[in-house]
């Protein structure tokens, strides 16, 4: 993923990161948060790494110690005001200093302390923020009670993935597939908009088969498209690669991405099903083989996001896991959809640039979602059938 990331060449890849708000259970004193954020920092790798541009590309180096976090501090802002700051938050991590874990404090009169963690992407995936968060709150509670601090045992480091995947031929499996370059338009980040929707999301078993099912489904009624063909977002942590590797307390950017080509019918969620059942090592390695070939309409289901961070004594988090990219970089894909569960409903987002993908189109296009997504796995697919079948099947009814 490092790789593909300094391959996009973007205006600013200082600006391309990760947040999480947070809940305090006590008002959080300011400098024992900084201080705990420097614990962890010492105590995983990857948030030590810098990068710096040279002649013949980007190097990464491992620090032996990381820049001191300055966690700001902030009171009584409105909104409007939040989202400001907030956005400054985001904008400050800095590559070439190692600079990659920001944090700011919100108080108010009326409503508990929140926090903002916000850690550039090259240092965190979805999986990491629960290994982060743990390890933020008990460096705090350990420093708090005048401690020192003591954190669990890391697990396999970035570097120890790295010589597996050296090891492993992971690109052969995709040797037999043959991808036709997509045509590349470059667009601001500023001209993307978003449109979301929500539906019970029913048995998390299968939703993945679900709701690409139902993307489908609408992506054909609205735009005409036969097939379904995206590329998938995966964990990438592929760990039956290896005896030896164990990525789960490993904080750092692990995700795959793979393509995925199936047609559009009737028995479409049975062919997503299977499609994905036939992929390799969880879609590692189809990155490399296939780089800028991979279709330009991305998928992305996060799981369940109430449940990607812990709840700690200290901390609960308030929001998903939130992307915060740079006004001035490139849009890395043309369409995309973000979704995730939290309370058992599926929030679905439709990642769009109009010039390519007209508004009332997508909002047409989220509306059939609805009408398709079967939170059961149960519902009977009525397209293909015949009126000879629909009037039996009354029959039966009555």
């Amino acid at each position: 993923m490092q790789r593909w990331f300094f391959e996009q060449d973007f205006a600013n890849p200082d600006h391309w990161n990760q947040s999480m708000w947070l809940e305090v259970t006590e008002p959080i004193d300011v400098p024992t948060l900084s201080h705990a954020l420097d614990a962890v920092v010492a105590h995983h790798d990857v948030l030590r790494a810098s990068f710096e541009p040279t002649t013949d590309g980007w190097c990464q180096r491992i620090q032996a110690t990381g820049p001191a976090v300055f966690v700001q501090e902030f009171r009584n802002l409105n909104s409007s005001a939040i989202e400001v700051v907030a956005a400054s938050v985001e904008a400050s991590l800095h590559l070439p200093t190692a600079e990659l874990v920001a944090a700011a404090v919100f108080r108010s009169r009326s409503e508990p302390d929140r926090v903002l963690l916000t850690v550039h992407h090259l240092a965190m995936d979805g999986i990491s923020w629960r290994p982060f968060i743990e390890d933020v709150s008990a460096a705090y509670e350990c420093l708090r009670q005048g401690r020192s601090v003591q954190l669990p045992r890391p697990s396999s480091s970035v570097a120890d993935w790295a010589q597996v995947l050296e090891a492993v031929d992971v690109e052969a499996a995709w040797a037999s597939i043959d991808l036709p370059r997509p045509p590349r338009t470059r667009y601001p980040e500023t001209a993307g908009r978003r449109h979301t929707v929500a539906v019970e999301s029913g048995a998390i078993d299968g939703l993945l088969d679900r709701l690409l099912a139902a993307v489908a489904l609408a992506h054909q009624e609205i735009f005409g498209w036969d097939r379904l063909t995206a590329t998938l977002e995966g964990h990438g942590r592929a760990e039956e690669l290896s005896d030896s590797i164990d990525l789960s307390r490993t904080i750092g950017w692990f995700t795959s991405l793979y393509p995925i080509d199936v047609a559009v019918n009737s028995g479409v969620e049975q062919a997503v099903a299977a499609a994905r059942t036939q992929i390799p090592n969880g879609g590692v390695g189809a990155l490399s083989a296939f780089g800028n070939r991979l279709p330009r309409f991305v998928i992305n289901y996060l799981g369940q996001t109430d449940k990607a961070a812990a709840d700690t004594q200290l901390l609960t988090p308030v929001s998903g896991i939130e992307a915060g990219y740079g006004g001035a970089n490139h849009r890395s894909h043309d369409l995309g959809i973000l979704a995730h569960t939290s309370e058992g409903m599926l929030h679905v987002t439709w990642d769009y640039v109009p010039a390519e993908h007209p508004t009332a189109l997508i909002e047409q296009a989220a509306r059939r979602f609805e009408h398709h997504f079967d939170p059961t796995g149960t519902r009977l697919d009525l397209v293909d059938l015949s009126p000879t079948d629909l009037n039996h099947i009354a029959m039966l009814l009555n």
